[in-house]
């Protein structure tokens, strides 16, 4: 079957981590019954052994045989499956920041990098401050709290987070210098 260029790299990357873990990463297992292994509220006793020994007989990375000129993907044995489950929650989470860093927004003007950050109370871009990240249980909240932290700047910006609860920050300066709020250790070696 001929596939899309991204969903053929995607196999040919999860085939090389099936062969460096020696089977252990396997994205046929997409072979086994759902039935059998639901994971849901309805499921009350484990599978019975046997059959589990006869579904896993379709699992196997090797059966895979790609087609790089053409882009097909042919799977060796009848019934066998291709699922992602296993690589598909950090390919979104790479594809994600590929799209955001697509819309980083900022100018060179003079040999000067000006953020698209505002300042409200100059109108001009905030300075002084490469990055700021901030790490909490919501990613609308860590959104949103960098950039009040990047415009209030680093000693007012970590004196906001070190007086919340759960959540954290990371500010880099224009010269690379790391700054933290309290409840982030980094041990230099």
């Amino acid at each position: 079957m001929q596939v899309d260029p991204e969903v053929f790299s995607l196999i040919e990357r999860s085939l090389k981590l099936s062969a460096l873990t020696q089977g252990s990463f396997d994205i046929t297992y997409g072979s086994m019954d759902k039935r059998f292994w639901n994971f849901d509220k309805t499921m009350t006793a484990l599978p019975n052994p046997v059959v589990a020994k006869k579904m896993i007989k379709l699992i196997n990375y090797r059966n895979v045989i790609l087609d790089k000129a053409g882009e097909t993907v042919f799977l060796k044995e009848k019934g066998m499956v291709i699922d992602f489950g296993g690589i598909g929650k950090g390919y979104a989470a790479d594809r994600a920041k590929k799209t955001m860093r697509s819309y980083e927004k900022y100018v060179i003007i003079d040999g000067v990098k000006y953020s698209h950050t505002i300042d409200p109370r100059t109108g001009y871009p905030v300075r002084g401050i490469k990055s700021v990240t901030i790490i909490c249980p919501s990613a609308e909240i860590a959104d949103a709290m960098a950039t009040p932290v990047m415009v209030m700047g680093i000693k007012a910006g970590l004196s906001l987070i070190n007086q919340m609860k759960n959540i954290a920050c990371l500010i880099i300066d224009d010269e690379d210098r790391l700054y933290t709020s309290n409840n982030i250790n980094l041990h230099k070696k």
